[in-house]
């Protein structure tokens, strides 16, 4: 088993821009381990290598989802969609949107600590008079912890707080150290909590409720 720290983990948060992006149609989508999916011979500029894109209005298990895509043009007019599967799906993609998000968006935080945490899942009673007896419950995505020191030049600490209040979904990408992948999961951002102690660098901390199960793409 190949161990590594966390130093040199890159984490990014997504940036709100209003007007939101409308996004881009898609035109089709493999059912296939991953799935490509095709735009026009315009629209396939927009996306480039290693950028997240989410996809909407497919009427697959793809919406809703942000996955980095590869492959950009090859073939023509189309991107591969890492870490999807849609290899189960017999119904035929023909439309959608995706809507890339720009590098710019994607804003960097430098943390002390970043933690996902999912609680075990409550088991479900289901005693009648027969006798008494309970199903396992569904886990949840789970919550996120972040802790760093307060930095009001920082775009992502201005984005997080932001965030507590307009309740908007947002996608955080974590970027192994090492070339050993990455982690894209959506987000809704629920606390934040600024310390000022004297003699001791002002810290935050940050929650976050993660809204689908984490993507791993790793190598």
């Amino acid at each position: 088993m190949t161990k590594f720290t966390a130093q040199g983990t890159e984490v990014y948060l997504q940036k709100i821009v209003s007007p939101a992006p409308a996004g881009y149609a898609v035109t089709g989508v493999t059912n296939a381990k991953p799935a490509v999916v095709t735009v026009s011979s315009t629209d396939v500029a927009h996306f480039t290598d290693g950028q997240l894109v989410t996809m909407s209005g497919t009427g697959s298990a793809l919406d809703g989802k942000t996955f980095p895509i590869a492959a950009v043009g090859t073939p023509a007019n189309s991107f591969t969609l890492e870490g999807s599967d849609l290899s189960g799906n017999t119904t035929p993609v023909t439309a959608g949107k995706a809507t890339p998000i720009a590098p710019a968006d994607l804003l960097r935080f430098c943390l002390a600590s970043w933690e996902w945490e999912v609680e075990a899942a409550d088991a479900i009673d289901v005693t009648t008079f027969c006798g008494s007896e309970s199903l396992a419950g569904t886990p949840q995505p789970g919550n996120i912890s972040i802790e760093g020191f307060t930095d009001f030049d920082v775009a992502a600490q201005t984005e997080w707080r932001n965030a507590v209040f307009d309740g908007q979904r947002r996608v955080m990408e974590i970027v192994l150290p090492g070339d050993r992948g990455e982690i894209v999961l959506p987000v809704t951002i629920s606390g934040y909590t600024m310390t000022m102690e004297t003699n001791e660098a002002v810290s935050f901390s940050g929650e976050a409720v993660v809204n689908e199960v984490p993507l791993f793409i790793t190598d």
